[in-house]
């Protein structure tokens, strides 16, 4: 993620610092530390790249075994792994 101003992106959204944090599980001490420069460990900064900047509600990522089961249908079952992408590619998904 590039260097951004935290404080302004926070701002910019609405939202205080203890609602902004806590969507990424950060406390509130710890994101104000973070908007005054403190550096952010990669995988903090990487959720709020998604949540503030790319927008992807973090609860519609698939969890460990949902992928687990993705490769086991793809190794298991590749015709029905190819059905799946076939419908997914129509965007007959849900």
């Amino acid at each position: 993620m590039e260097t951004i101003d935290l404080k302004s992106l926070r701002k910019s959204t609405g939202l205080n610092q203890q609602q902004f944090w806590a969507a990424v599980n950060v406390t509130q001490s710890g994101g104000s530390r973070y908007e005054s420069g403190r550096k952010m460990p990669k995988s903090v900064a990487s959720l709020v790249d998604f949540v503030y900047v790319k927008r992807i509600n973090v609860d519609d990522l698939p969890s460990a075994d949902d992928v687990k089961m993705l490769h086991a249908i793809r190794n298991h079952h590749p015709d029905l792994y190819h059905n799946l992408k076939l419908i997914v590619a129509a965007g007959l998904n849900g």
